[in-house]
């Protein structure tokens, strides 16, 4: 079975964006269809479990699903991110997840799933690094929306 590669962008639609075939601070991530429903962004070496839509929910991390494609320790893991062209922030990785109903584990891509979280503090295009201290695994790049109107304030 291949890889399909399947072009999304939430938010909005940015000409050209649909046969750009990598990341740019243009366009978003490709999200690419690993099977049995697991859609994943970033790359070379690690992953993000793409699960839009993307909220700015300061101060609150959101949670992400991180995959490596090599043996590593979540200790030795590290997540940053923000805007294009800003600062980053960092998160946090833990250990592998218990999988929970609804989020069934990957198919058998090799390597290992973690549990990790990120303030997502403010909307617009958001570059996401996963690495170690020495070097850098995968980088995503998603759009993070507004916190729609109706939806309750973080923390409640």
């Amino acid at each position: 079975m291949g890889i399909v590669v399947r072009m999304v962008s939430v938010g909005l639609l940015v000409f050209g964006c649909a046969v750009a075939p990598t990341p740019s601070p243009t366009c978003p991530s490709p999200v690419v269809d690993r099977g049995g429903g697991w859609l994943e962004v970033g790359g070379p070496r690690a992953w993000l479990l793409y699960e839009p839509p993307y909220h700015a929910r300061s101060p609150h991390p959101r949670r992400l699903w991180v995959r490596v494609g090599d043996a590593f320790a979540s200790e030795s893991l590290k997540i940053a991110g923000g805007l294009v062209g800003g600062s980053r922030v960092d998160g946090f990785v833990q250990g592998r997840p218990d999988w929970a109903p609804g989020y069934g584990p990957p198919p058998d891509l090799g390597g290992a799933v973690f549990f990790a979280g990120l303030t997502l503090a403010e909307p617009g295009r958001w570059e996401i690094v996963i690495g170690t201290m020495d070097e850098e695994l995968g980088l995503a790049l998603i759009d993070v929306q507004p916190l729609p109107p109706d939806s309750p304030s973080p923390g409640s």
